[in-house]
């Protein structure tokens, strides 16, 4: 799953005090809004293994969570999710349309 999203600097630097690019934006414009994109994704038993990317927790784990800073495309954090965390509703939307469809307009002329 790909989540983007814009955040103050303030709220960013706020949520990753180690991350230091955004130390410096904070101290040079603290108005600025940042684009994060968050990537969750499953990982394969050979990521999970010895082969795994990041270090500690996130490599015995289904889920590998990442937030990237897209403006100067770094990873801001690395971690990992034991099961999915999320729930998508929205599958399909066709052209023109402002909502889309989930798997339950199939089973709702069933109930």
């Amino acid at each position: 799953m790909y989540r983007l999203f814009s955040m103050p600097i303030k709220a960013a630097s706020a949520k990753w005090p180690d991350f230091a690019d955004f130390k410096e934006r904070l101290a040079k414009n603290p108005d600025e809004t940042v684009k994060i994109l968050h990537i969750v994704s499953p990982q394969s038993e050979n990521q999970r293994g010895k082969g795994g990317k990041g270090k500690g927790l996130m490599t015995t784990l289904a889920y590998s969570s990442e937030y990237i800073y897209l403006s100067e495309q770094k990873i801001i954090s690395q971690s990992g999710y034991s099961y999915f965390p999320f729930f998508v509703t929205l599958w399909i939307k066709g052209e023109g349309q402002v909502y889309g469809y989930a798997p339950a307009h199939h089973a709702i002329s069933r109930v």
